[in-house]
């Protein structure tokens, strides 16, 4: 298989985003890269829908959710059991906290876990469209 100028590109772009946002850049910068976790993740995305057999849409969304979302449910459901009181929420306010934690709506580590979510749903839709495209410059742009 021929690599991808395209999509070596598109890395690119991503991983030196990812290592300006650790290494204390200037905001300026800190601001112009703030697109870098979720374009690797569409690249990822891409890179998988290449090399996997086609599906539906349908079968596509139901099998990342299930292989994103049902672990968390577990973690998330395990640790509140576990340790309610060091889970990052009061008690007083655990209902809705634990809600949102299951939903990925929280502050904490799991929001890569909400940006893999969101890029499975636009990834097959945008890859179609990529497919089509040929001059690398309207690419990039």
């Amino acid at each position: 298989m021929k690599r991808d100028f395209s999509i070596d590109s598109l890395r690119f772009i991503g991983i030196v985003g990812i290592f300006l946002s650790h290494a204390s850049s200037p905001p300026l910068i800190m601001n112009l890269r703030n697109f870098d976790v979720s374009l690797m993740v569409f690249v990822s995305a891409i890179c998988m829908t290449y090399f996997s057999r086609p599906t539906s849409y349908t079968k596509y969304l139901k099998s990342r959710i299930i292989r994103l979302w049902f672990p968390v449910v577990i973690y998330v459901l395990g640790y509140y059991i576990i340790s309610p009181n060091s889970f990052p929420f009061t008690k007083k306010d655990a209902p809705s906290r634990l809600l949102a934690a299951l939903f990925l709506y929280t502050p904490t580590y799991l929001w890569i876990l909400r940006v893999f979510l969101l890029m499975s749903l636009v990834t097959p839709l945008f890859t179609k469209y990529i497919s089509r495209i040929n001059d690398k410059k309207i690419f990039l742009s």
